[in-house]
């Protein structure tokens, strides 16, 4: 029951981030027809759907096949792929009470939710910008290593 509530790649995970997107466009729709008024911690999570989602769009290396033959996601990619079972169910929960009425205070503990995400992200990423190194991400870890014959290393 939990792989299908909280596995990355489950049914559920990219039903919920699909609901939040939908219900962002309902707020905006709200919003440019006067029903309501967006205000800025509501404004930050739709920027953090967006900005989760984005990340984990982004092809950060070179496609790796996984054991399965499909395109797998190592490092930083895996991370950013993590990120959106947070964000899914958070801003479905977020956004659905922002439609039933709640105020902008009540949105700002789902914002705060937001900002170790994107601490951490940052961090991925200013290593990420930084590494020179020619090794597919968790070539040791994942054991990669045990299936070349001539090892490829950093000059």
């Amino acid at each position: 029951m939990l792989k299908l509530f909280f596995n990355r790649s489950s049914f559920m995970v990219g039903f919920m981030n699909f609901v939040a997107a939908c219900e962002m466009g309902w707020l905006i729709w709200k919003a440019s027809t006067g029903a309501m008024s967006l205000g800025p911690a509501t404004l930050f999570l739709m920027l953090s759907w967006w900005g989760i989602n984005l990340l984990n769009w982004i092809p950060w290396y070179q496609e790796t096949k996984g054991a399965d033959g499909k395109p797998a996601k190592l490092g930083i990619r895996l991370h950013f792929h993590k990120c959106v079972v947070p964000t899914g169910y958070i801003l479905t929960l977020a956004f659905t009470l922002k439609l039933l009425g709640a105020s902008e205070l009540a949105m700002l503990p789902f914002g705060l939710m937001f900002l170790p995400i994107f601490y951490v992200a940052a961090l991925l990423l200013y290593f990420h910008f930084r590494d020179r190194s020619s090794l597919t991400p968790g070539y040791f870890s994942h054991n990669f290593y045990l299936k070349d014959k001539d090892p490829s290393c950093t000059p």
